[in-house]
């Protein structure tokens, strides 16, 4: 997974104007994507998002999915800058970006609860 974030930051290096906002995007999914699967196989886990329920039922769908939407994503802001909405672009990146940090720090709060 770490080296699909390495390549997704550099393929990313020329649709993104900050490489260091592109960077935290990927950390943020990231560290959600590791605490999701760190607590995913402790007993009695549940995921409490509902649409993402079926995609941590197992580590190579989860890594699948949060790859997938890491691409969209960063494809997302690049297709938007391109068409002249560069704060769009950014509001995007910081809604990952949040959301993310938010789901990583859910996970990690709820690490001991196992």
């Amino acid at each position: 997974m770490r080296s699909l974030a390495i390549i997704l930051l550099v393929a990313s290096a020329h649709a993104q104007a900050s490489i260091p906002a592109a960077a935290a995007q990927l950390l943020a999914e990231g560290a959600d994507a590791y605490w999701t699967d760190y607590n995913a196989h402790g007993p009695g886990f549940r995921e409490h998002d509902a649409l993402g329920r079926p995609f941590v039922s197992s580590r190579p769908m989860l890594v699948a999915s949060m790859s997938a939407e890491a691409a969209i994503s960063l494809y997302a802001g690049h297709w938007l800058k391109s068409r002249g909405h560069p704060r769009l672009a950014r509001l995007l990146q910081l809604v990952e970006i949040g959301g993310h940090s938010y789901g990583a720090a859910q996970s990690y709060r709820n690490r001991n609860l196992k």
